[in-house]
């Protein structure tokens, strides 16, 4: 298998079959540490809106604060959730030979797959890009987490590829 296409949550191998894409559990690990980040800035922002808002700041911060808390609180379960219990099968298969997508041990024909879609969203200097299947209608993520890259126009190609590997094949 050659390499075939590499981010910081997952790596994309070319076989004869098809291709495996291997999830790194990095990738959400890190959204987990920007959410916690995100926690910690509000918390601090409703302790100095406390001290120095005056009346209107004395009425915000415990909202601030009791939000930030939970916001933290959720996060870190997550956060040693994720460290400490990962998915028994990391890797998503585009096998060609068989016309199959195996998705977290689940096998889907590309004939049911109408197509192979993302969302993207600016994000903290970067790009959190969302990649789903719509399968007999609904939707359905494709990676674990969203993905976080500095290269959205990579990232989006890779993605047009697999939808146009799987129309290929569905077609023949």
């Amino acid at each position: 298998m050659e390499e075939y296409y590499s981010n910081d949550s997952f790596t994309a191998f070319k076989s004869e079959n098809g291709i495996v894409i291997e999830e790194k559990k990095k990738g959400s690990i890190k959204m987990l540490v920007a959410i916690i980040g995100i926690g910690i800035l509000v918390l601090i922002g409703g302790f100095i809106t406390g001290l120095f808002g005056g009346n209107i700041g004395l009425a915000i911060a415990p909202f601030l604060i009791w939000g930030s808390a939970l916001v933290l609180v959720i996060a870190l379960i997550a956060f040693i959730l994720k460290l400490f219990v990962s998915p028994s099968n990391t890797k998503i298969t585009f096998d060609t030979t068989t016309n199959e997508l195996t998705l977290r041990g689940k096998v889907i024909p590309f004939g049911d797959i109408t197509q192979l879609s993302y969302q993207e969203q600016a994000m903290m200097g970067r790009t959190m890009i969302v990649a789903f299947l719509i399968v007999n209608g609904k939707k359905k993520s494709l990676f674990n987490t969203g993905i976080m890259t500095t290269d959205p126009i990579g990232m989006n190609n890779f993605i047009q590829e697999l939808n146009a590997l799987i129309q290929k094949e569905k077609s023949a």
